[in-house]
C-alpha cells in the first residue's frame, strides 16, 4: 500500500467585510445540509456537524489540538475497568424548557442499544457500541458500563448530543428530526432539507450573539459566490482560492482556516504475488512522490507533510513520527 499524506487541509470561507452586529441576522450559504434533517445521531458528516452545533450541545468536545473539553458532561472518572461515572452540567434546559437530567442519557443509551436505535442511528452506534448500559446515580450523574475497558470513552461521548428523550418517544424519530429540540444557543423555527431558520435561545448556557441565523444549502460553488455578490448571504463555506478576486470585488474577504485532517493517496494492490505486496516497493513508491512539489503546487502551500494517517487530534497520534521528504532520500535499487 502506497501512502502519501498531507495534513492541515485549508478550508476557505468568504465573509462580509461588515460583521453583523449583536442582535442581527446572519445568512449563511453551505454546500450541503444534514441528510437526516435535525437528527444528529444519524449524521456525523461535516455539514451535519456545523448545523447541529447551532442547535445541540455534545457531551464532550475535542479541540483542534486534541484537548478534551467539557460540554454537557463536566466531569468523568473511570470507577472500574468497565464503568465510568459521568457528571452532567447543571441548570441546562432544552428549548422546550425541560431540564437536562441523567435520565435523558440513560434513555438515550438504552434506545441506541435497541434494534430501532441501531438502525436509525447507525453512524453513532458504530462508534458507541461498546457502551452496553447506563443508570442514573443521581439527578445529574450517570454510570456507563462498557463491554470491554475503554480508556477513550470520554472522547466518544463527543459523538452524542443532548436529546430530549421524552419528546423523541412522543414525536418519533422522524418527527424529532423535522422539529429538533436541543440545548444549544439557537432553537429551530424551521428545519428543511434546503434551509434552516434558527432563532436565539436566550436561556441556554451557551449564550447566542445573534437573534437569527439562516442557513441555505447551495451545493454549487458558483451559486455560493453569486449569492454573496448579490447580498443574499453574509458568509459562505467551502470556497477555493480562485474566488478571492470576485469576493473582494463584492467587499468581502476570503479566509482560510487550517483543519487537522489527513489526505491519503493510496494504491491498494498489495495482493499476494503482486509487486505492491513487497514493503520495499511500497516504501520506494512513497519516497518517489515529491511531497514538496505536491504541497506547493497542488495544495498551494496551505498544508504540511505528515508521517502517519492520523492527525494530531486523533488518539494514537505519534508526535515523533515525522514525515520523510523526497529530498532527504537518496535513490537506490530495492
Amino acid at each position: 500500500m502506497l501512502t502519501t499524506v498531507a495534513r492541515c487541509v485549508a478550508l476557505f470561507a468568504l465573509v462580509s467585510a461588515v460583521t453583523p452586529a449583536a442582535g442581527a441576522e446572519l445568512r449563511i450559504g453551505h454546500s450541503s445540509l444534514p441528510r437526516s434533517l435535525g437528527m444528529p445521531l444519524a449524521d456525523t458528516s461535516h455539514s451535519g456537524g456545523f448545523s447541529f452545533q447551532l442547535v445541540y450541545d455534545r457531551l464532550t468536545y475535542t479541540r483542534a489540538g486534541g484537548q478534551l473539553e467539557p460540554g454537557l458532561a463536566t466531569a468523568w472518572r473511570n470507577t472500574s475497568p468497565t464503568t465510568w461515572e459521568v457528571t452532567l452540567r447543571g441548570t441546562v434546559r432544552f428549548h422546550d424548557q425541560k431540564p437536562l437530567a441523567a435520565e435523558d442519557i440513560v434513555d438515550l443509551i438504552a434506545w441506541l442499544n435497541t434494534q430501532e436505535g441501531g438502525a436509525k442511528a447507525a453512524e453513532t452506534v458504530r462508534e458507541t457500541r461498546n457502551i452496553v448500559s447506563a443508570r442514573a446515580l443521581g439527578p445529574l450523574t450517570v454510570e456507563l458500563t462498557t463491554r470491554e475497558p475503554d480508556p477513550l470513552l470520554p472522547n466518544l461521548l463527543g459523538l452524542m448530543s443532548g436529546i430530549n428523550m421524552k419528546r423523541l418517544q412522543d414525536s418519533g424519530f422522524e418527527g424529532y428530526a423535522r422539529e429538533p429540540v436541543g440545548t444549544g444557543p439557537f432553537r429551530t423555527n424551521r428545519w428543511a432539507s434546503d434551509q434552516l431558520d434558527l432563532a436565539a435561545f436566550a436561556e441556554g448556557w451557551r449564550r447566542p450573539k445573534l437573534d437569527r441565523v439562516l442557513v441555505r444549502a447551495l451545493p454549487e460553488l458558483p451559486a455560493r459566490v453569486q449569492a454573496f455578490q448579490s447580498d443574499q448571504i453574509d458568509l459562505a463555506f467551502q470556497m477555493v482560492a480562485e474566488n478571492r478576486r470576485a469576493v473582494e470585488a463584492a467587499d468581502g474577504k476570503l479566509v482560510s482556516s487550517a483543519e487537522p485532517r489527513v489526505l491519503l493517496l493510496m494504491a491498494l494492490q498489495n495482493r499476494p504475488g503482486q509487486p505492491m505486496n513487497d514493503v520495499r516497493v511500497r516504501r520506494a513508491l512513497n519516497y518517489a512522490v515529491n511531497k514538496d512539489n505536491y504541497l506547493r503546487n497542488v495544495i498551494g502551500g496551505l498544508a504540511n507533510a505528515a508521517g502517519q494517517p492520523a492527525s494530531a487530534t486523533v488518539n494514537g497520534h505519534q508526535s515523533d513520527c515525522a514525515p520523510t521528504l523526497t529530498s532527504l532520500i537518496a535513490p537506490r535499487r530495492c
